[in-house]
């Protein structure tokens, strides 16, 4: 539950618990951002590993490619 919840609204609170709804705000928003970062965190690891797949693969094309570019030269010199 959102430690806000908890808290009566500040404007008609004391000034004490005005404090303490301010800082159970500021450590919920905290929380949230952790976990947001966290999250961040993960998404990036996942499009870096696909990165490095995608990397792997086209490599894999342009060198299959190049064979198949061999393979017709060697074609055509043997036509002549």
């Amino acid at each position: 539950m959102d430690q806000r919840a908890q808290h009566q609204h500040p404007s008609t609170a004391s000034a004490p618990d005005k404090l303490d709804f301010i800082l159970a705000s500021v450590h919920d928003t905290g929380t949230e951002m952790k976990a947001k970062t966290d999250t961040l965190s993960i998404n990036i690891n996942l499009l870096q590993e696909d990165y490095k797949k995608i990397k792997e693969r086209v490599a894999g094309s342009e060198q299959a490619l190049q064979d198949i570019r061999l393979q017709q030269a060697d074609n055509t010199a043997k036509l002549r």
